[in-house]
């Protein structure tokens, strides 16, 4: 992929759900580290972005 911060972000994902918290980790490879500022701009970005923004309804609304 093109995130430098790849690894680190798994890392952290790890210790979040060795510590008990729930965690969603989702990789979108084809996307670049700033993949949040092209969502006006880059269709993958936007598609991308539904994820997250569907996790945080369904968790507001459970």
């Amino acid at each position: 992929g093109f995130d430098p911060l790849h690894d680190e972000g798994v890392a952290y994902a790890e210790k979040l759900q060795a510590a008990g918290v729930p965690v969603t980790l989702v990789r979108h490879n084809a996307l670049p580290h700033a993949w949040v500022t092209m969502v006006g701009v880059v269709p993958p970005a936007r598609a991308a972005m539904d994820e997250p923004c569907a996790l945080v309804r369904k968790a507001l609304h459970a």
